[in-house]
């Protein structure tokens, strides 16, 4: 399996990661949403009143800090090459990805302000659509080591703009990592 390229998509809540899968997906990269792997058990096995996050957490506490990683990993199949794992939270699940093939980590940045405004925009008929319900959303990404992950990133790409600018920074990103080979243990 290590002739399997993985890049681990990181970012706050709003930043634009799926932006950037939706470009490696155009590209022919595998696109997984670790989000919505989570979810599938969230349906399955919360708890009757257990919120989404609260599930989550017992997860992990419950099998390992990289669960969801595991549970990604399962979607992915012998002939997938280039695999774009979306919404990396933590260093577990970076070492995870690690030992199935090379891997960078691309980080997606916006200004809190705007991602804010995007959440707000989109989550309008969730009990979640508060800036007090963003910042604790925010706050508990922190908690499970997204700063961290984004601090050891490889790229940036800054998402502060015209979505068609951030779009071809994109696109000239995934070039440039299929063209120079960007991937590799860089530490």
């Amino acid at each position: 399996m290590s002739s399997k390229k993985i890049v681990c998509v990181t970012g706050m809540p709003g930043a634009g990661k799926s932006v950037v899968s939706e470009v490696f997906r155009n590209k022919g990269w595998k696109i997984v949403v670790m989000s919505e792997q989570l979810k599938r058990r969230y349906v399955k096995e919360g708890l009757p009143g257990e919120s989404f996050e609260k599930f989550a957490s017992r997860m992990r506490e419950k099998y390992g800090r990289d669960i969801v990683a595991r549970l990604c990993l399962e979607e992915v199949r012998e002939e997938d090459k280039l695999i774009v794992m979306e919404g990396v939270r933590n260093w577990e699940e970076v070492e995870l990805f690690k030992r199935v093939g090379e891997t960078l980590i691309l980080a997606v940045h916006a200004p809190p302000k705007l991602r804010k405004e995007r959440l707000l925009s989109r989550m309008r008929d969730s009990e979640e659509s508060s800036v007090e319900a963003i910042e604790r959303r925010d706050r508990e990404n922190l908690k499970l080591g997204i700063g961290e992950v984004i601090a050891l990133a490889d790229f940036m790409l800054v998402n502060d703009g015209e979505l068609d600018l951030f779009k071809r920074k994109t696109e000239e990103l995934v070039k440039k990592i299929l063209d120079q080979g960007e991937c590799g243990d860089r530490g």
